[in-house]
């Protein structure tokens, strides 16, 4: 057998287990230490029976809900290669959106100050310090772990020369103030709905990462209420949120008087971003 067939019969198993096909290949890919490009080169080549064995190994561990993050000990974040374990939240495709939305409003500003709350695996703070040069990136979390992850994956993209690592309990341990931009995915699932969750999340996912209070909203109240008095008069904030949220969350900003919230869809349509804007007219240094 060679890989391609061993590949496509994997493909077959995890589709009958209710997995995702393409994770049989992220799985190849890191037990051959392979690229896409190497597996298309090298793929015709005979499987050596070790190989096999190590390999049906980790679909095990896949069919039976492990991860593929968990498994494979990293993931990728616009781009980024991010360490993860379960001290923290994978990071999900849908914050990458969110993170695009923040660059494209840094992109007027010329030295953007840019705080991250419940930073977790520093997926966030990463991709914006990596991918705006000028960004100077405050990430908060209240996790020792979190952090510690954090400021390593920071280290192995090269970016925690504009990066602040910083434990609080979000902002009760800032000093800073005038950010041009908060964003943070915070916790969102209402306590009682944990327990609901698929066992890739609820058992892979730190709780601390999941529970939002009673209602899922805790955390939203916190940063509307506290966040506008670290932002600069005209500043931005961006928040990830759980489907079916937006209008509850957008409600309580409007209650805090916060300006121009928007509810934006991801890519699949769903609720998931709220946008909304510090009042004010103090001009923002731009290019």
């Amino acid at each position: 057998m060679n890989y391609h067939e061993l590949l496509k019969k994997a493909g077959q198993d995890l589709i009958a287990a209710g997995k995702e096909e393409r994770d049989a290949r992220q799985l190849l890919l890191y037990l051959k230490k392979w690229s896409v490009a190497d597996y298309l080169k090298y793929g015709v080549a005979e499987v050596a029976k070790e190989e096999e064995i190590c390999y049906q190994e980790l679909l095990k561990k896949r069919t039976q809900g492990v991860p593929v993050q968990e498994i494979t000990g990293s993931q990728n974040f616009y781009g980024y290669e991010i360490t993860v374990s379960p001290d923290v939240l994978t990071p999900r495709p849908e914050t990458e959106q969110l993170v695009e939305l923040a660059l494209r409003e840094m992109e007027s500003l010329q030295w953007p100050k840019v705080l991250d709350l419940c930073t977790g695996s520093g997926c966030i703070a990463i991709a914006i310090a990596a991918e705006n040069k000028k960004a100077q990136v405050t990430a908060i979390d209240i996790s020792d772990q979190a952090l510690q992850l954090a400021e390593k994956n920071g280290e192995q993209n090269l970016v925690n020369d504009r990066i602040t690592w910083l434990k609080s309990d979000l902002f009760e341990g800032l000093e800073e103030r005038g950010f041009d931009i908060i964003i943070s995915n915070p916790p969102y699932i209402p306590t009682n709905e944990i327990a609901d969750l698929e066992i890739e999340v609820k058992q892979y996912d730190p709780q601390l990462a999941l529970d939002g209070g009673v209602d899922g909203l805790y955390f939203y109240r916190k940063i509307a209420e506290a966040g506008i008095n670290f932002l600069k008069p005209g500043g931005k904030l961006f928040l990830e949120i759980g489907d079916g949220q937006g209008s509850d969350i957008a409600g309580i900003l409007r209650s805090s008087h916060w300006q121009d919230v928007q509810v934006l869809p991801d890519y699949a349509g769903r609720q998931r971003m709220v946008v909304a804007g510090k009042p004010g007219h103090e001009k923002i240094e731009r290019n």
